[in-house]
């Protein structure tokens, strides 16, 4: 579980600390908002935004073994949990991610 979670792992950089990068992501934040300072703000037709987001249907627990069942296999070495291993518990699994999905269209 430590190593899942990164406990006890060496940061890769030591010079990076809390405070260097949270300035990382205010000057990123800033630069972004002055490179598109001058950009017109979006329009969308009722076809794209309000047409398609009246509704929503609520996730079941059966969509989600279902799609977590036909993916694929692959996953990347950082993930917290394998695909194959969520393939074997995702009836476990599913109750979970259902209330996280139908919790967020609310």
């Amino acid at each position: 579980m430590n190593v899942l979670l990164g406990i006890g792992c060496l940061l890769v950089n030591s010079a990076i600390d809390a405070e260097s990068f949270n300035r990382f992501f205010i000057e990123k934040v800033a630069k972004v908002r002055s490179n598109t300072a001058d950009v017109p703000l979006p329009t969308f037709s009722l076809l794209h935004s309000a047409a398609l987001f009246t509704a929503f249907t609520r996730l079941m627990g059966g969509d989600v073994v279902k799609a977590v069942r036909q993916s694929a296999d692959k996953f990347c070495a950082t993930d917290p949990l394998p695909t194959s291993t969520l393939k074997q518990a995702v009836d476990l699994h599913a109750p979970f991610i259902v209330g996280v999905f139908n919790c967020s269209l609310v």
